[in-house]
């Protein structure tokens, strides 16, 4: 990648020293955006978690980020070579579609509390909330026979957050289809 990008700067007439440079400030960059990203992420998540089940300490943000960086830590150096995040990648095509449904599930909620037409999102959200649950399904009975312990508990607890969280969706239709009638 950093090679490639070199090339296609050095096109510009920039030496090939100063191009490499270049590319790799904005691969590091990136990087440590998305690290920083996400391990505030994981930390509100865990303060959120200790709010709804009385855990104040979980809402200090240093426990919190010491937490997030260190679940991080531990699944890198699960594997020889730093490859330990590689263990979840069989996971990432699943969870991402489950993501695209949650956030129909979202966008539909907003539509129809707001009173604007859910049709477009409506049976999308159904597509694939139904077609990533059943392909999780499968994984998860997957990683059982493979005895792959690990993938089939993080992905038994994707599927049930998943259905938690459309069940939630769900009382939300409810409630709002009772404030408007």
């Amino acid at each position: 990648f950093v090679d490639g990008g070199a090339r296609f700067i050095q096109g510009l007439g920039i030496g090939e020293s100063f191009a490499t440079g270049i590319v790799v400030v904005l691969l590091v960059s990136f990087a440590m955006t998305t690290i920083d990203t996400a391990t505030r992420l994981q930390r509100y998540v865990i303060g959120e978690l200790g709010s709804d089940y009385k855990l104040n300490f979980l809402k200090n943000r240093y426990i919190g980020s010491f937490i997030a960086a260190f679940s991080a830590l531990a699944l890198c150096l699960l594997k020889a070579g730093g490859k330990g995040g590689l263990i979840l990648w069989p996971l990432f095509g699943t969870s991402n579609q489950l993501l695209a449904g949650l956030a129909l599930v979202m966008v539909t909620v907003w539509l129809y509390k707001t009173k604007k037409p859910t049709i477009y999102t409506f049976l999308p959200m159904c597509f694939m909330l139904f077609m990533t649950m059943w392909a999780m399904l499968v994984n998860i009975s997957n990683y059982w026979n493979s005895e792959n312990w690990l993938l089939m508990a993080i992905g038994s607890i994707l599927f049930i957050l998943a259905l938690w969280l459309v069940g939630e969706a769900y009382l939300a239709f409810k409630k709002g289809r009772s404030a408007t009638t």
